[in-house]
């Protein structure tokens, strides 16, 4: 009998030891980062440019959303649920519409779906987003996770949006796994990277700035309007705006079930608090993380950004 207590209490260790390893462990944020996010560098950048030809809106693209736990997006965030969107960014600018990410399609939607009951989708959404893609006058992804890109990879008009795709490098090696066929369309395979790994102004009052982490390819979109507010599109960087504010990084549970290849984990928490120390010294500074819907839609609420698509 003490032979089985002793297994069991072992195993009971065990378990607690990978609970805590899985929903727990190493999820601080770094105790400090180098400024990653040079905000006063960009500013200088966009200085000289033109008030009249900066962006007027930032608007957010709804295709779907899904209500989820949310200690999947914040490690120890227990007996709480997160509700996240998918779809993307139109940035309104004289010159046209700039589309930051694509969202997905009803089929990655089921395969995603937590539940029947959750999960939304709005096809009718979808489709105007593609079709308002073939007048853009940019279009490019934070990163290339499938959520973010599929109506771009499995877009049916492909030659119609071509030439306005900007990828980076590393998004270009991949995008190709997100079409049905595993195999870009000739006219999406020909798109050379844009992006060299450096910033670069886009348009005016828009820098595109790489933030490896999350993936090889992701970056952080930094938008001044034309009435002086500022917004910083940061994509997956985190999931929810209450991992910034809490200094917390998604689990280990997420990595292992969710990511591969896995995140470069170190590099998020170096980002996490970098974005926390900028939120601190830049509090007029918007945040538009890609999956937070209540967040969001509190801008909506609050006239800061606008919903849906301008036709």
């Amino acid at each position: 009998m003490k032979s089985l207590a002793s297994a069991i209490a072992f195993l009971l260790l065990l378990l607690a030891g990978a609970g805590w390893w899985l929903f727990l462990a190493g999820s601080d944020a770094a105790p400090s980062a180098p400024q990653l996010f040079p905000i006063e560098e960009w500013r200088a950048e966009l200085v000289d440019d033109e008030l009249a030809l900066r962006p007027s809106a930032i608007r957010l693209i709804e295709v779907g959303s899904d209500v989820a736990p949310m200690f999947a997006a914040q490690a120890g965030r227990f007996n709480l649920d997160w509700r996240t969107t998918y779809g993307g960014f139109q940035i309104e600018t004289p010159q046209g519409s700039i589309f930051v990410d694509s969202g997905i399609d009803a089929e990655i939607s089921d395969i995603m779906a937590r539940s029947p009951e959750t999960s939304i989708f709005d096809q009718a959404e979808y489709e105007a987003l593609q079709a308002a893609m073939e007048d853009a006058q940019h279009i490019l992804l934070t990163h290339a996770h499938r959520d973010h890109v599929i109506a771009v990879a499995r877009h049916p008009r492909p030659e119609q949006i071509a030439s306005q795709l900007r990828l980076n490098a590393p998004q270009k090696r991949v995008l190709g796994g997100f079409s049905r066929s595993g195999v870009l369309p000739p006219e999406l395979a020909a798109v050379e990277p844009f992006f060299d790994g450096n910033p670069i102004q886009l348009a005016p009052g828009i820098i595109v700035a790489p933030s490896p982490g999350h993936t090889p390819g992701s970056q952080v979109v930094f938008v001044t309007l034309q009435n002086g507010s500022e917004f910083l599109l940061i994509g997956d960087i985190v999931w929810t705006i209450s991992n910034v504010a809490d200094l917390k990084v998604r689990p280990q549970l997420t990595q292992v079930m969710i990511f591969d290849p896995n995140e470069d984990r170190e590099a998020v928490k170096q980002q996490v608090r970098a974005l926390h120390e900028l939120v601190k010294d830049e509090p007029a500074l918007t945040l538009l993380p890609a999956h937070d819907r209540d967040h969001l839609l509190a801008l909506v609420e609050a006239g800061t950004i606008a919903m849906g698509l301008e036709h």
